[in-house]
């Protein structure tokens, strides 16, 4: 193995755990993007539910006033007819009156009634897209979390391979004893002194 090869080898491997790492965070991001869009769309969703709430009660609350402004408007005019004939409200007369005024009554609280009705089944949508829209983004962020973990533990386990890879190449074959070479082939005794000179 050349000078060169493990050098290149090490950087080789350092770029791809960056690599790595930057993939792992970049799909955390996804995960918080999906996850913010999904609430931000239940949220939306929600606040239209609840001026729908708004708009029925409203309406049902003007609804409400028209009948009873008319339940006053036919008493008012039964009390006229009758005083202008010189009649007293008794007897059958005022029976009728008082049942006008409670079916009218009865119609203005029909009307509120369904209107609450109708508003609190759009209040429960906006519940109902709130929470359905935190579980999808919890879900999303969850699973962009759980991506970017694995690209962790796998630029980590492939750091840790080639790690071994530069070690074995490092220490295994004779590269610090030339080319050509090997520990069994070098004379232990070349270069050594003795009394007389060079020995080998």
């Amino acid at each position: 193995m050349t000078g060169m090869e493990i050098p290149l080898m090490i950087a080789g491997a350092g770029i791809s755990f960056i690599g790595s790492m930057r993939q792992a965070s970049a799909m955390t991001s996804i995960g918080q993007q999906e996850a913010q869009a999904e609430r931000a769309a239940a949220e939306r969703n929600a606040q239209v539910a609840e001026r729908n709430a708004k708009i029925v009660r409203n309406n049902s609350n003007v609804n409400a006033a028209r009948v009873e402004r008319e339940t006053r408007i036919r008493q008012g005019a039964a009390r006229a007819a009758g005083g202008g004939n010189g009649l007293e409200l008794m007897g059958s007369a005022l029976d009728i009156m008082e049942d006008n005024f409670m079916e009218g009554e009865l119609d203005r609280l029909t009307i509120l009634h369904e209107g609450e009705l109708e508003a609190q089944s759009f209040m429960e949508q906006a519940d109902f897209y709130r929470f359905g829209g935190e579980n999808r983004a919890q879900a999303a962020a969850f699973q962009g979390n759980a991506a970017a973990s694995s690209t962790r533990a796998g630029a980590v386990g492939s750091l840790l391979g080639s790690a071994g890879k530069i070690a074995g190449a490092g220490f295994g074959g004779g590269g610090s004893y030339g080319p050509g070479s090997s520990p069994g082939s070098v004379n232990p005794g070349r270069g050594l002194r003795d009394s007389s000179g060079f020995i080998g």
